[in-house]
């Protein structure tokens, strides 16, 4: 009869079960977290606007989530910064109109909202 010797230098089966399943975890949050990116912490400012075109100005209705000030709030109609006519509001907004003058760009206008450089929308006017 033969007799088996004792492998010393064998890792156990318990052990190689937690490093399969320890291994298997790191790369399931490796995968979740390529998946879904990594927020910084902030909070990411979301708005809506919809607008009108008369003559060389576009009349935007703008909403946004509260606490967005005036002045963090920037529109590009077809990649050109413009000009714009808040009505005299200042600070912190919810909801108002804004008049952008497009005298210098032409048809068709595509118009982008950034809230303090992120991009929150873009959509064409007509």
């Amino acid at each position: 009869m033969k007799y088996l010797k004792n492998d010393v230098n064998a890792v156990s089966p318990v052990i190689a079960t937690i490093l399969m399943v320890a291994i298997t975890v790191i790369l399931a949050g490796v995968l979740l977290i390529m998946l879904t990116g990594l927020n910084d912490g902030t909070s990411i400012q979301t708005g809506d606007f919809s607008g009108t075109v008369d003559g060389d100005e576009i009349t935007l209705s703008v909403v946004l989530i509260p606490g967005v000030d005036v002045n963090d709030i920037v529109f590009n109609v077809n990649g050109e910064v413009v000009v714009m006519d808040w009505n005299g509001i200042t600070g912190t907004i919810t909801n108002a109109n804004v008049v952008l003058d497009v005298e210098s760009i032409g048809e068709p206008y595509f118009v982008t909202m950034y809230i303090n450089g992120d991009l929150v929308e873009g959509k064409f006017i007509s």
